[in-house]
């Protein structure tokens, strides 16, 4: 079960100094929250992304290509950022 965005939406308001984020996704979809968590961060460091699709054939891969996209843009827009 993936994490409500209302959950990172309301983290945003107190969590803008995050150095280090690693984000486990169980989903194959975005998460409008989490993306928006990454965009307000003023000194994320380092960020790791760890995918644990349960269920998830990998025969339909093509058809799961671009479904994070939203999330990868957010991080992309941070040149000093470690990426892993």
């Amino acid at each position: 079960m993936s994490v409500d965005p209302s959950y990172y939406f309301g983290l945003t308001v107190v969590c803008k100094d995050i150095e280090r984020l690693v984000v486990i996704n169980t989903d194959v979809f975005d998460n409008d929250g989490l993306i928006r968590l990454i965009e307000v961060q003023r000194n994320l460091r380092y960020f790791e992304w760890r995918n644990e699709l349960r269920g998830f054939d990998p025969y339909y891969e093509n058809e799961y290509d671009d479904v994070f996209s939203n999330s990868f843009l957010a991080v992309e827009e941070r040149p000093t950022l470690l990426i892993i």
